[in-house]
C-alpha cells in the first residue's frame, strides 16, 4: 500500500463505519471475495444495515460482545456456490456441516463463533471456508497450528503462494482504490452499487 494511502487511512479514524469498510472489505466489496468478517462498534449496526440495503451484499451477526459486533459480510449467490464446490463441502463435512440448507449452515457458524468469543470454546477454523479461503490453506493452517506457511497476507497460505500473492496484491489494489474514494466523498452505498455484479 502506497505512503499516500496509509497516510489516509489513519487520518479517517478507523471508527466510521463506511472507512472502516474501505479499509478491511474491499475485496468484498469490488466483488473479489465471497464474504468478509467486519468488526465494528455495536451503534454502527443499523448503519452498516443501511449501506448494504439493496444490494447483493448480506450482513449476518456472528457475535456481539460488549460494545463489539462482529458480522459475516457476504455476496449470497457466491457464497452459496463456493460452500457447494466438492473440495469446500468435503471439508466443512469434518466440521459437521452436512445435509444443511445455506440459513442452517450460517446458524451453526455463529453459534460456534459465538462460542469462542463468549465462552473461549474452541475455535471454529471453518470460518476461513466461509471466507472463501482455499480448502488446502484451512486444512494446513489447521494440521501446522498456524506454523510453517509458504505466505502470509489476507490468510496464511499452504497451498499455491503464487496465486495467492497475486491475489493478496489485487486485494490491496481495491482496498487503497475503495480509501481514496471514501476519503473523497463518495459514499460507501454507492460504491457498492456500482460493483453489484451484473
Amino acid at each position: 500500500m502506497s505512503e499516500q494511502v496509509i497516510d489516509i487511512a489513519v487520518k479517517m479514524g478507523r471508527e466510521e463505519v463506511e472507512k472502516q469498510l474501505a479499509y478491511q472489505c474491499a475485496a468484498l466489496i469490488t466483488g473479489q471475495k465471497v464474504s468478509n468478517t467486519f468488526i465494528t462498534s455495536r451503534s454502527n449496526i443499523v448503519r452498516l444495515a443501511a449501506v448494504f440495503k439493496g444490494t447483493s451484499i448480506a450482513c449476518r451477526i456472528l457475535c456481539v460482545k460488549g460494545n463489539k459486533a462482529t458480522f459475516l459480510l457476504y455476496r449470497r449467490g457466491a457464497l452459496e456456490k463456493y460452500l457447494k464446490r466438492s473440495d469446500i463441502a468435503c471439508h466443512l463435512k469434518e466440521y459437521g456441516y452436512e445435509n444443511m440448507g445455506f440459513g442452517e449452515m450460517l446458524r451453526r457458524l455463529s453459534q460456534r463463533y459465538a462460542a469462542y468469543i463468549c465462552r473461549g470454546e474452541e475455535f471454529p477454523h471453518e470460518l476461513g471456508l466461509f471466507l472463501g479461503y482455499p480448502s488446502e490453506d484451512v486444512a494446513g493452517f489447521v494440521s501446522s497450528k498456524g506454523r510453517d506457511y509458504k505466505l502470509s497476507g489476507y490468510w496464511k497460505v499452504y497451498g499455491d503462494a503464487d496465486h495467492c500473492k497475486k491475489l493478496f496484491a489485487s486485494f490491496d489494489l481495491a482496498r487503497e482504490q475503495l480509501i481514496k474514494l471514501v476519503a473523497g466523498g463518495a459514499q460507501m452505498r454507492w460504491i457498492t452499487m456500482a460493483y453489484e455484479p451484473a
